[in-house]
């Protein structure tokens, strides 16, 4: 489980064990010969965010164990360069952080005909003039954006 590259499947999240690697691979401050704990990397990282941007960081050993645990997949952007600036990792692949895929196939680059206007644009004749909604669903929605805002009104006293 030390191994910087291995995965854990919890709950169906795959978690890393990137940045468990990392911090273990940091000496203890406090505890000679000990690894480095989860609060007192949260510490530093708080200490690094409060250096370089004025603010005040909200880590502590509970959001780092669900770091590891893969519970948050990735954090923001300033405890990422802080993350980064304590272990003494390049990039956030190393540690594990990496954004989460949106989409199911590989991306491709665009090809010539893709850009071609005259394919994206509509002609005309291909575009619609009007777009007709029967009476029914124009009652419809009116019934219920009036339910809505009776249900707001209520709910306000």
């Amino acid at each position: 489980m030390r191994q910087l590259g291995a995965c854990v499947r919890l709950t169906g999240w795959s978690a890393t064990v990137h940045l468990r690697g990392a911090r273990e691979s940091v000496p203890s401050p406090r505890v000679p010969g000990a690894c480095l704990s989860r609060v007192e990397l949260a510490e530093a990282v708080n200490d690094w965010l409060y250096r370089n941007t004025g603010r005040c960081g909200a880590l502590d050993g509970n959001y780092i164990a669900r770091l590891e645990r893969g519970a948050v997949r990735r954090p923001g952007r300033d405890y990422r360069a802080g993350f980064r600036a304590v272990l003494g990792a390049t990039d956030d692949v190393e540690l594990g952080f990496v954004v989460p895929s949106r989409s199911h196939g590989p991306l491709r680059a665009p090809q010539s005909a893709d850009l071609d206007p005259a394919r994206v644009m509509p002609t005309d004749d291909e575009a619609p003039a009007t777009v007709t909604i029967s009476r029914e669903r124009l009652q419809g929605w009116r019934a219920s954006a009036r339910w809505w805002a009776r249900f707001r009104r209520w709910t306000r006293r």
